[in-house]
C-alpha cells in the first residue's frame, strides 16, 4: 500500500522504476526514512529495488536506512542531485564511512561536483557521463 499512512509529503511521492532494454534506473524522489524502511520490509519490494543506476532519494541526505536501500539497489552509478556533496553529519561516522564507501566502490556522480550527469540506455547498454569529470 503506498502512499504510508499518516506519512510526509517526502514519504507520499512517487518511487519510479525506468526499465529499456534490461537495463534500469531508480528514481526514489524525496522519500525519507519511514518510506524507506518500507521499500526494504519485504523480499518482494526488496527485489523490485533492484536496478542498474539509481537516483539517491532526499538529494543524497543520510539516513541510517540509505546504507540498505543503495545495497538492495545493486546499482553500479549512483547519483546525488544536490547543491553540496553529500558526505554525512561530521559526528557520524557510520555516515562518513557509507560516503566514503559509496566513492570508492561505485560510480558515483553528484550534481555539485560534476554539474549535469546524463544515464543512456540502449542496446541492452546503459552508461553514465557528466559536465565535470
Amino acid at each position: 500500500n503506498w502512499p504510508l499512512p499518516k506519512c510526509s509529503a517526502n514519504d507520499a511521492c512517487l518511487v519510479l522504476k525506468i526499465t529499456c532494454d534490461g537495463k534500469s534506473v531508480l528514481l526514489p524522489g524525496d522519500v525519507e526514512e519511514p518510506a524507506q524502511q518500507a521499500l526494504l520490509s519485504s523480499p518482494q519490494t526488496a527485489a523490485a529495488l533492484a536496478c542498474d543506476a539509481i537516483v539517491m532519494p532526499h538529494h543524497g541526505s543520510y539516513r541510517p536506512s540509505l546504507p540498505k536501500l543503495i545495497q538492495a539497489s545493486g546499482a553500479n552509478i549512483v547519483v546525488a542531485s544536490a547543491s553540496m556533496d553529500p558526505r554525512g553529519p561530521a559526528k557520524d561516522a557510520a555516515a562518513r564511512n557509507f560516503y566514503t564507501q559509496l566513492r570508492t566502490g561505485r560510480n558515483f556522480f553528484s550534481t555539485a561536483r560534476n554539474g549535469w550527469i546524463r544515464i543512456r540506455f540502449g542496446n541492452g547498454e546503459l552508461a553514465a557521463d557528466s559536465m565535470r569529470p
